[in-house]
């Protein structure tokens, strides 16, 4: 097999929604420490809303989101070893694709970056009212997607974590080893998300606009305190 296959990193960057910043970020940072020491070439793989309409999900996987996200990652990762070969060493941009990629890819190292765990995922508060037995039923089918998480996360992964929060439950709810997990932050497109060359003066009481589905773990009181 030729060398640069032997040497190859396959990154399987998410571009739905709000992974699109992340995985642009993952991608650039991972692009310059292979050229760094030598250790490229690398193959991107987009796991984008078509690889979703073209994925081919069993159907009781269908029921639990978080398999049918693990299917389509195992659908690009097939792909992408078709074209490119195997590779030395995997970048995914969420826990799911973890668990997709090493179905295909078992005993490849991977580098995961990611805002959370199937565990964080349960703690969210809910946002749409459903009777009690509904929920019980979600908390039953998300079981199985965390035990595969956890078992894959315990052996040969390394995670980038997005908070504390993250990182907590790595190494708490899933034995993830201390030093295999390290706290970045998210990332920033500094290219769009930058101030104007002239400031502005601001009103006494300045107004700050929120968007998401929870204050604190997007990092809302964070910023409050830093505008203090």
């Amino acid at each position: 097999r030729p060398a640069r296959r032997r040497r190859m990193i396959l990154l399987l960057l998410s571009h739905v929604l709000g992974n699109r910043t992340l995985s642009a970020a993952v991608h650039d940072a991972v692009q310059r420490a292979a050229a760094a020491r030598g250790v490229g070439p690398t193959a991107v793989a987009p796991v984008d809303s078509a690889a979703f309409r073209r994925a081919r999900v069993p159907a009781l996987a269908r029921r639990v989101a978080a398999l049918v996200a693990a299917a389509v990652y195992a659908q690009v990762a097939r792909e992408a070893v078709a074209a490119s070969g195997r590779p030395r060493a995997v970048v995914v941009t969420s826990w799911e694709g973890l668990v997709g990629a090493r179905t295909v890819l078992p005993g490849v190292p991977c580098l995961v970056a990611t805002d959370g765990t199937p565990r964080n995922a349960l703690e969210l508060p809910v946002l749409t009212p459903a009777p009690r037995w509904r929920r019980l039923a979600q908390r039953a089918l998300a079981a199985y997607p965390s035990f595969r998480f956890g078992r894959e996360a315990r052996t040969g992964a390394a995670f980038l974590a997005m908070s504390d929060w993250a990182a907590g439950s790595l190494r708490r709810d899933y034995g993830v080893a201390a030093e295999r997990v390290r706290v970045v932050g998210a990332p920033v497109d500094t290219g769009w998300w930058t101030p104007p060359d002239e400031p502005r003066p601001l009103p006494a009481r300045p107004t700050l606009l929120f968007v998401g589905n929870d204050f604190a773990r997007k990092g809302g009181d964070l910023l409050v305190e830093l505008m203090r």
